[in-house]
């Protein structure tokens, strides 16, 4: 089970303002966004659940699913990096994991997923220049040429809505 230090942050807004001022991220920080990218499959199922129609419902359900997939990465990093085994914990025991209920999918919540799957992107990036261990950079690189691959899918629900 992943525990956090008190001094983490304890909500969304808060951990990713958080980790976007690291700048060489330690486990704690790792553990933190397996715990988000976990959290963003409850993110993407709530817009997929008010998606406007089919293909932008496949679209936000196969970005929830790759969220998964990143989250499972970095846990390999910390793996490779501090030889500790984490385990991604089930939705009950992830403090961030809620499926949002949205009423109506808008063109705005879009676009700010878009903002924030590029800003991960540059994070990645930038950890994986970081680091000293080539493969789990490698992990980190992966994850963020997904994230830009979510931005992606989430313009082209913008353009089907």
């Amino acid at each position: 089970m992943i525990e956090l230090p008190a001094s983490m942050p304890r909500d969304s807004k808060g951990a990713y303002a958080y980790l976007g001022s690291v700048v060489t991220p330690g486990i704690h920080d790792l553990e933190l966004i397996v715990l988000l990218e976990a959290a963003g499959e409850a993110s993407y199922q709530g817009m997929a659940n008010a998606a406007p129609n089919a293909k932008v419902r496949e679209l936000l359900e196969l970005n929830g699913k790759e969220e998964l997939d990143h989250a499972n990465r970095v846990i390999e990093a910390i793996r490779i990096l501090y030889g500790k085994s984490v385990r991604l914990p089930p939705p009950e025991y992830n403090p961030f994991y809620i499926v949002p209920k949205i009423d109506a999918l808008s063109k705005d919540m879009l676009e700010k997923a878009v903002g924030g799957e590029l800003a991960g992107e540059k994070m990645y990036n930038d950890w994986a220049d970081r680091i000293d261990n080539e493969e789990a950079a490698k992990l980190l690189r992966l994850n963020a040429i997904e994230e830009h691959r979510h931005a992606d899918r989430d313009s082209a629900a913008i353009q089907l809505m």
